[in-house]
């Protein structure tokens, strides 16, 4: 009910983020697991961007809830190859805008030690931006789009196809 009621994400048992999170395999140089972001969907290191973008798969069933219902998995991977390329194009975004930032630090009137904390924070930003480049491509709408091919949300024919989803996902956006 916390999520109904106050938007609160709910439990999130940490000892198993932290196994399962493979961004904690450079957690030698500065990129362990110490928090998520709001909803958490996306694990972040210190000084990190919660970058997301979500490919709703409704839009790639050609004649939903009829017989002849089928997913464009075509048109599927080209998206999810397409979108994690944007996602890349938007850290580069969030680096010259960050950029900004410090050049207008720079700028400012005041002494530099005065202006030293928040020129730092800034640096350390930028850095983990350009050097983790952390993105999270993901979807939504799978019980819509589940519902749109004639099949039972948890049935078997639903896992093999939330598989599918979720295994072509993964490789168009590393492609």
């Amino acid at each position: 009910t916390l999520a109904w009621e106050s938007a609160e994400p709910g439990v999130l048992f940490w000892d198993t983020v932290q196994a399962n999170t493979p961004a904690d395999a450079y957690s030698n140089v500065g990129y362990a697991s110490v928090s998520t972001n709001p909803c958490s969907e996306i694990v972040l290191c210190p000084y990190d961007s919660c970058r997301l973008l979500l490919i709703n798969l409704v839009s790639f069933v050609k004649n939903p809830f009829k017989k002849s219902a089928s997913f464009d998995w075509k048109r599927f991977n080209d998206t999810a190859e397409k979108a994690q390329r944007l996602m890349d194009d938007i850290v580069d975004l969030e680096i010259e805008a960050i950029n900004r930032i410090i050049k207008k630090i720079e700028r400012d009137p005041e002494p530099r030690d005065i202006k030293r904390v928040e020129y730092m924070l800034w640096k350390k930003i930028k850095d983990k931006a350009t050097d983790g480049r952390r993105t999270g491509t993901g979807i939504t709408g799978l019980g819509d789009c589940l519902a749109a091919l004639n099949t039972r949300y948890g049935s078997k024919k639903s896992i093999k196809t939330t598989e599918k989803i979720y295994r072509n996902l993964a490789l168009s956006a590393y492609r």
